[in-house]
């Protein structure tokens, strides 16, 4: 895997030429090459950048296997070296396959790395991994702090790219773009080399060197030693180093530093040494270019003040002698960061409540995109004394699982490089519940019916079940299966429920749940009821005709006429006609009637009874209303009385 033009290149000619090589060979072998190539160059693939064409004189065998050899030339190799190109833009050897140089400590806004066997640059994060030979570029406005194994620190000031050149000899930078800085404090040894750029220069421990890239793309290197003296290389691209003569050593502040503020505006004051009597003049930009010049000050004596919002800063100091010649010093950047605290955000769900296992709880906040990381910490005081756990991410988030049951506090803090800015402390309220105990034994079962007997010896609808040991639990009573359509719910701590309302007449669905976990409640079993009419019975008919036991003459007139009050509420009324033998009854009639009478021609003779019901609009029968009578036809003869005393 490499650089993938050469494989472009190489999949384009195969693409390209192939129809070339074809022409070639149904030219034919010739001895002529000229007229070969003459032919080949008119072909109409080179002319037209169309599609081949037959060339005259050739077999349409040729002619066939030509083409095939134009596809199978074409397809193969831009698949090879399309898998090439692949390879290139997706394969990572473990890393890049070198050692460790280092690892990123500190970074402000973007910062990204390409490993030395990829073309696609990938965002670092602080505490990643560089290896040997990555290149690290930050973009604008941002910079990045490296730790090199050696003790060594790298910072990167904004637009800069850099190679960590992997060298078994000494520490090798190759600075591309932009500006950087190596910190040797905390080197481990006293003295090394260090290459810029292939050159090679000493360092010795508690030294620092400044490289910046100027347009001429040569390196000015101001080498600053523990005495406090500096020294100017210049290296061109060709390698070539000049030493130069510094006008004026900056002092402070230190470059690529970071100067934390609480206020929108900030006084800073800006130191230089200088040797000789030339006219010293301050500048101070927010580009590197000093086109946007925020203090110019002619006549500086080795200090200025300025007064600055936050921003990103260039500053350097030009001397003029008394020949009118001007040389400037070092261009140096820094950074002022205006400091705010992270205000936190409420939790989704408070008080944290749980069973057997703590949930994962995600603590937000609004940070500062200027902060380098932030530190979340939880405690069990709100002086924070006894922390009980903590962590750190460059994120606005945080996500826990193992809180205890408590008072808690949690906060967070703003780090920006070597201080930090802690938040107000907010209140956690956890609570450890025993695992939850079903509900059981439900009443009325499943299937269950009730209704306005029911209702009206207990005075409302009842429901039992048998709970458990100091469990709070959520009756819910619905018009559908599936709970959502809920007319009563409520929690409780006791083993029943009466409801005194009378519902509509209707299929109803309840069940008692328990919280899980998750703080929702869950319906184990779900009963179904049908509820009937919570209404009384209508009032039994008042009847009118035939009654008692006086017989019905139906020889002279044969039609039956049964009539009764009208009922409030009736729907409908339930007349039934029966003729009695003894201890046996027979249905003569059985009918729903809508009037308030019922009519019927002839019966024969016996004995009789008829009644009624007022039936509602729930189809429900009223206690009936009867009464018994006697049908004859004629009335028969009494026998005459006989004297017989005188007959002998």
């Amino acid at each position: 895997m490499g650089i993938f033009i050469p494989e472009l290149l190489v999949s384009f000619a195969l693409i390209e030429y192939a129809p070339l090589l074809t022409d070639l060979y149904r030219t034919g072998l010739a001895d002529d090459w000229s007229e070969k190539w003459s032919s080949a160059l008119n072909s109409p693939t080179l002319t037209s950048m169309s599609c081949l064409k037959t060339v005259k004189g050739t077999s349409v065998k040729k002619e066939f296997f030509s083409n095939f050899l134009v596809l199978f030339v074409s397809l193969g190799g831009a698949a090879y070296c399309t898998d090439l190109l692949y390879n290139d833009f997706h394969t990572k050897i473990s890393e890049s396959g070198h050692a460790p140089a280092g690892t990123l400590t500190e970074k402000d806004q973007t910062v990204k790395r390409k490993f030395s066997d990829n073309l696609l640059w990938e965002p670092v994060e602080v505490h990643d991994t560089l290896y040997w030979n990555d290149a690290v570029q930050t973009a604008d406005h941002s910079m990045a702090s490296i730790n090199l194994g050696d003790g060594n620190k790298i910072m990167l000031g904004e637009s800069s790219l850099v190679v960590l050149e992997h060298d078994n000899e000494s520490l090798s930078l190759h600075l591309k773009s932009g500006q950087l800085i190596v910190d040797s404090t905390h080197a481990t040894d006293k003295s090394s080399m260090i290459k810029i750029n292939g050159t090679a220069m000493e360092e010795k421990k508690g030294e620092k060197l400044s490289l910046q890239m100027n347009a001429q793309n040569a390196v000015t290197a101001v080498h600053s030693k523990s005495d406090g003296s500096a020294q100017e290389v210049m290296i061109d691209k060709a390698g070539h180093v000049e030493q130069m003569e510094l006008p004026a050593i900056l002092t402070a502040p230190a470059p690529l530093s970071h100067i934390y503020t609480e206020t929108a505006k900030t006084p800073q004051t800006f130191q230089w040494q200088a040797s000789g009597d030339g006219r010293q003049t301050f500048e101070l930009a927010r580009d590197r270019d000093f086109k946007d010049v925020v203090k110019k000050q002619e006549d500086a004596k080795l200090a200025a003040n300025a007064e600055l919002v936050p921003g990103l800063y260039y500053w350097r100091v030009t001397v003029t002698g008394k020949d009118q010649k001007q040389t400037s010093s070092e261009t140096r950047s820094f950074d002022i960061v205006q400091t705010t605290k992270p205000v936190l955000v409420s939790l989704e769900k408070s008080p944290v409540v749980f069973h057997k296992e703590a949930p994962v709880v995600e603590f937000d906040w609004q940070g500062n995109a200027m902060a380098t990381k932030y530190v979340w910490q939880l405690a069990d005081s709100e002086d924070f004394k006894n922390v009980l756990s903590s962590g750190e991410t460059t994120a606005t988030s945080y996500k826990f699982s193992s809180l205890k049951d408590g008072h808690l506090y949690w906060r967070v803090s703003a780090v920006y490089g070597d201080r930090s800015i802690a938040s107000v402390p907010s209140a956690l309220e956890v609570k450890q519940l025993p695992e939850p105990v079903p509900a059981t034994n439900l009443l009325p079962d499943k299937e269950s019916k009730v209704g306005y007997e029911d209702f009206e010896k207990f005075k409302g609808l009842v429901f039992h079940w048998k709970p458990g040991p100091n469990e709070t639990y959520r009756f819910i009573f619905s018009k559908s299966q599936d709970l959502k359509s809920e007319v009563v719910g409520f929690e409780t701590t006791q083993d029943g429920a009466l409801l005194k309302d009378k519902y509509a007449e209707g299929t109803y669905y309840w069940s008692v749940g328990f919280k899980d976990d998750d703080g929702h409640w869950v319906y184990p079993e779900v009963h179904k009821l049908d509820v009937g009419p919570l209404v009384p019975l209508l009032n039994a008919p008042a009847l009118v005709g035939a009654a008692g036991q006086a017989p019905l003459d139906l020889a002279d007139n044969p039609h039956l006429n049964w009539q009764w009050k009208e009922v409030d509420g009736a729907a409908s009324y339930h007349f039934k006609l029966v003729k009695e033998n003894g201890t046996q009854q027979e249905t003569v009639l059985d009918e729903v009637v809508k009037s308030n009478k019922k009519e019927k021609d002839d019966l024969p003779d016996g004995q009789y009874k008829w009644m009624v019901s007022a039936v509602d609009k729930f189809g429900r029968e009223s206690v009936p209303a009867s009464t018994d009578f006697k049908v004859v036809h004629g009335q028969p003869l009494d026998a005459p009385d006989f004297d017989m005393s005188g007959v002998q």
